[in-house]
């Protein structure tokens, strides 16, 4: 009996000893809005992710849902102990409160503050207008502290929606939800994911759980928040017990917020959002230890605690009302290595010197039982077929060039598009990784000109995007071009990097997706190279839904020239973030686009397509099938011809609101993808019968180009005249003479030999004097000379 006594009062001990770590003071007040003395509605929770300011950080309070102009009281008798009317958006009021000769601070943000009101005013709970919600924001964030001795003191900032404090009354219904598909185990200090049937070593597991606030579907401000408790244990078969971390296996506990330099560690920064809150349950050291300390120092699971055999994940979360989901995963442990290395980074693919050989770069990875790579290769992206093994692209090797497809490890003389990349450790039958994006490459034997595809869509993840950490959609857009093109691609990485150079390329096709804010659409280094590229006669597309949201307003993450680059060379300014009602194009009546007309938000969702208006001489091409306020088509898509910056070289860009690769229709992308050639002047695909002649002249993109010794132009000719074609340089100066005189009705051929020049960007001038001075003409094409 004494033993059961002293075992009971242990345990109670214990537990006492938890709840002095976690307890915070317990001071209640009411809501800052009618009805003051009713539960609210929360659109986001204390302690979850936000990467909405210059660096990822707690969210410091709880955002309550008003409508804009709302007026917002004091929830606590109290004085004005400081407030910023100048903040825009993040304008607020704070007042603190002596209560029992400590003191209470609360901060009211996004709230417009009351002009009437100074520092040290008095101010009463439910009748003081502090101010009113900022339009645009739709809720007041309130941020409660700790109670301090001292009214200049500020303290930790804590939960207001915990259990015996903050708000009240608080009815929360709403259970939080385990998103049994995003469970992760990645191995400590890398980002090898490893498989649940093979568990070894030190891991981090990581998992998605949303806390729901409130009534909406999944996605919406109210179901997509952080949750309050999360832990995890580890058991038997039978669900015994087998490893309990410390606090009963409780990790976090957010009464009170860590230090923001702790982020990291609680959330997994690569995927998390303020929409997607992903957290790392092995670090820190029990939920008392971070309430205590405030800090998540990096912890692990160590598999090597336990014998080698099955197991099950036990995952438990729980709200601050008690609402509590729970899940089982059935895991193995192993002393074996069947780990396949993580994903490699294939960073380009590229033409080589007069579009002869493939030249493929990638990122090495950090493994340290890396063997090396394989690349594979497909002519229709279902069979594929090595071109290189670990005997070649072993783990030191970041290159691989080739002459032709006759020189794959798998040779080949069939047309080769598409290539990935898979990574292969030192075990006997290596593992080989998941394979990278997929990129492609195409040399043209008479190329009518040089493309490259840039991949700048990294992000993936959430109800809204693209679903996997990797992607074919620079598949997508090669699939539209015609043969008659020579055709490479690469990361934006690549391209920052210097890599890859713009100026190597006739054309320019960089594709976004729904990259936004968090990772920057176009860096002030990219901005840099476009702005170049298009002052110097390039041709630019743009694809991509949030470019206008990053770029086109202000924003905490947003970069010095933003703004100047969205208007100035974009040809935009941005009106509004779309809908997923957004979901069809159609060319505008009276341009060159009026026969396009195309599905979007197909191939992954879209829901938020940015509204875009020409600016500075660029020309709406593209509507949506939804509405502005008055009435207007909102635009999704813009074209400009003409000098950039203060250049005197004519560029073209077309840039579309929307991610091309959604468009699911082949047909309906290769409509699109026509119309924005034709816009940049090719013409390719349109061949002339033999008994044809030309109804107009035209002067063809020359080839190859790049080239290193001799390229060719094609010249269409309707009626005998006398012509001249010369070939300058950059600063205009005459240095060949193609042909000069009489030319008969046809098409005709020329080439030019350039082994005395050298390197560098010419041009190849054709002037006609037409018989009746009338139809005088000069076409204007852009070469590339490389030795």
């Amino acid at each position: 009996m004494k033993v059961i006594e002293v075992k009971i009062l242990l345990l109670l001990f214990v537990s006492l000893l938890r709840s002095v770590h976690t307890q915070t003071d317990t001071v209640s007040f009411q809501w800052p809005a009618p009805p003051f003395n009713s539960s609210h509605n929360l659109n986001a929770t204390f302690a979850e992710f936000r990467n909405t300011l210059s660096a990822n950080h707690f969210h410091s309070g709880v955002d309550i849902g008003l409508a804009d102009g709302s007026p917002v009281y004091p929830c606590i008798d109290g004085v004005v102990n400081s407030f910023d009317a100048n903040d825009g958006s993040n304008s607020w009021v704070r007042v603190r409160t002596n209560i029992n000769g400590r003191w209470k601070h609360i901060t009211y943000i996004h709230i417009q503050p009351n002009p009437a009101l100074t520092v040290g005013s008095t101010v009463l709970k439910g009748q003081t207008i502090l101010g009113s919600v900022i339009a645009g924001m739709g809720h007041v964030h309130l941020t409660e502290r700790e109670l301090v001795s001292s009214a200049s003191a500020s303290g930790v900032e804590i939960n207001s929606i915990r259990d015996g404090g903050g708000l009240k009354p608080y009815t929360d219904s709403y259970t939080p939800v385990i998103s049994k598909s995003s469970l992760l185990f990645r191995r400590q200090n890398s980002t090898q994911i490893i498989p649940f049937s093979g568990l070894s070593g030190k891991l981090d597991i990581i998992i998605r759980i949303d806390e729901r606030n409130g009534p909406g579907s999944a996605g919406s401000t109210q179901t997509n928040n952080g949750t309050y408790k999360i832990g995890y244990r580890i058991l038997s078969p039978d669900s015994a017990i087998i490893y309990n971390p410390p606090d009963d296996g409780l990790k976090f506990q957010f009464d009170k917020k860590p230090s923001d330099a702790q982020v990291g560690n609680v959330f997994w920064e690569e995927k998390a959002t303020l929409s997607d809150p992903y957290y790392i349950i092995t670090n820190g050291y029990g939920a008392n230890s971070v309430n205590s300390s405030l800090s998540v120092p990096v912890n692990y699971f160590d598999t090597g605690l336990l014998p080698e055999g099955n197991y099950l994940l036990y995952i438990f979360t729980e709200d601050t009302r008690g609402n509590k989901d729970k899940a089982y995963f059935p895991i193995s442990i192993t002393r074996k290595d069947i780990a396949p290395p993580s994903t490699p980074t294939l960073n380009s693919v590229t033409a080589g010197i007069d579009n002869r050989g493939i030249n493929v770069t990638f990122t090495k990875n950090t493994e340290p039982d890396l063997k090396g790579y394989r690349l594979y290769y497909s002519s229709n992206l279902q069979n594929w077929f090595l071109a290189s093994d670990e005997t070649q692209l072993t783990k030191s090797v970041s290159s691989i060039s080739f002459n032709s497809p006759s020189g794959f490890l798998i040779p080949t003389n069939n047309e080769v598009y598409y290539y990935k990349l898979t990574a292969v450790d030192t075990v006997g039958t290596p593992n080989e990784s998941e394979a990278s994006d997929i990129y492609v490459n195409y040399n043209a034997d008479n190329s009518a000109g040089s493309i490259l595809i840039v991949d700048g869509f990294d992000r993936y993840g959430g109800s809204g995007s693209w679903g996997k950490p990797t992607h074919s959609f620079a598949a997508n857009y090669l699939q539209e071009l015609t043969d008659s093109f020579t055709i490479s691609s690469c990361s934006n990485e690549s391209v920052i990097s210097g890599v890859v150079e713009l100026s190597s390329y006739d054309i320019v096709i960089w594709f976004l997706g729904d990259e936004s804010t968090v990772d920057n659409t176009f860096t002030s280094a990219e901005q840099t190279k476009l702005k170049l590229f298009l002052e110097n006669g390039g041709n630019l597309f743009i694809s991509g839904s949030e470019i206008g949201w990053d770029l086109g307003r202000s924003h905490s993450a947003s970069e010095a020239g933003d703004l100047s680059f969205y208007n100035n060379y974009l040809k935009a300014v941005y009106l509004n973030d779309g809908s997923s009602t957004q979901n069809s194009v159609k060319g505008v009546e009276s341009t060159s686009f009026s026969s396009v007309a195309a599905t979007i938000g197909q191939v992954y969702p879209e829901d938020y397509p940015d509204d875009i208006e020409a600016v500075n001489g660029g020309v709406n091409i593209l509507q949506y099938n939804a509405k502005r306020t008055n009435g207007d088509y909102m635009k999704a898509g813009i074209s400009y011809s003409g000098k950039f910056g203060a250049s005197d070289k004519l560029g073209k860009l077309v840039y579309i609101s929307f991610p091309f690769e959604t468009i699911s229709s082949l047909s309906q992308r290769k409509m699109l993808a026509s119309e924005i050639l034709k816009f940049f002047d090719y013409t390719t695909g349109i061949h002339l019968e033999d008994n044809e002649l030309p109804t107009e002249w035209s002067l063809s993109r020359n080839y190859p180009n790049p080239f290193n010794s001799q390229t060719n132009f094609e010249i269409q000719v309707p009626d005998r005249n006398f012509m001249n074609l010369s070939i300058y340089d950059v600063l205009g100066r005459k240095v060949a003479e193609v042909y000069s005189g009489e030319i008969e009705a046809g098409i005709h051929k020329l080439s030019w030999t350039s082994h005395e020049f050298a390197s560098g960007i010419y041009f190849a001038k054709l002037s006609v004097e037409s018989k009746d001075k009338i139809r005088n003409q000069i076409q204007v094409k852009k070469l590339l000379y490389l030795k």
